[in-house]
């Protein structure tokens, strides 16, 4: 039973999801434009480009699609967020804010795709991200973290000459 009804969500995913797991870049965006022109839920066309990089990312696991595409799919994903942020209600008041959370990626690395996800998903939920970047110097970030003092500091590593660095924030 668990096996027909993954394989029938898998049929079921929508054209702009098969269009973001096929990295067609210009299909993508233009339903995406169309669709938020038309006055569609923002959140309902973000949450088909998430299962497509859910898919994406079964894919890379399983071999079939290799670094180049799990990189193309989160850059064409930020395309995406940022499309679809302006539709999202407005600017958060100091209400609606759930917390705040300081994010960078560390001295020595530069990779920003599962950040730049996270940041997104994390705003989506009412969290003020303060987004330090990539290659951030260790002083930066405890600086800002006295500046800002936000309730969570979160780091994105993907490379382990960046451990050392965390360890001297923390």
């Amino acid at each position: 039973m668990f096996l027909l009804v993954q394989s029938f969500s898998k049929i079921m995913t929508s054209r702009l999801t098969n269009n973001l797991v096929e990295l067609e870049r210009d299909q993508v965006l233009s339903e995406v434009k169309e669709r938020l022109n038309q006055k569609e839920d923002p959140l309902k066309i973000f949450e088909e480009c998430k299962r497509g990089m859910e898919i994406v990312g079964e894919k890379y696991k399983s071999k079939e699609y290799f670094l180049a595409e799990l990189m193309l799919s989160g850059d064409l994903f930020k395309e995406v967020t940022e499309l679809i942020e302006p539709f999202l209600g407005g600017k958060q008041t100091e209400e609606d804010i759930k917390g705040k959370i300081v994010l960078g990626t560390i001295k020595g690395d530069i990779h920003d795709l599962g950040k730049d996800i996270f940041a997104t998903l994390l705003k989506l939920e009412g969290f003020k991200i303060y987004d330090l970047g990539v290659d951030v110097n260790p002083d930066i970030v405890v600086e800002k973290v006295k500046e800002i003092q936000p309730d969570f500091l979160g780091f994105s590593a993907l490379l382990t000459i960046t451990f050392d660095p965390m360890k001297e924030v923390i």
